[in-house]
């Protein structure tokens, strides 16, 4: 599943994903060194700049809205 954003203002990725996509520090972390954050089809680490336009695109395997969590490995999926 991936989840996008399109950049309304200028900042740093980690701003981004903090604000629009309420991301926590952790996540933000294990997602970065996962390679799964991505500027314009670009792997980026959370200090890049981002400017209007830019497509953000976070790469996870589910959304438990309900929950209010992300999964990011299959650990969590049941046999």
């Amino acid at each position: 599943m991936e989840l996008k954003h399109t950049a309304f203002r200028e900042g740093r990725l980690s701003s981004f994903l903090r604000g629009e996509l309420k991301m926590s520090a952790g996540l933000m972390n294990r997602l970065k060194w996962k390679e799964l954050l991505f500027v314009n089809g670009v792997p980026q680490h959370t200090d890049y700049p981002v400017q209007v336009g830019d497509v953000i695109k976070v790469c996870v395997l589910e959304v438990d809205e309900k929950r209010k969590r992300i999964s990011l490995t299959m650990k969590n999926i049941p046999e």
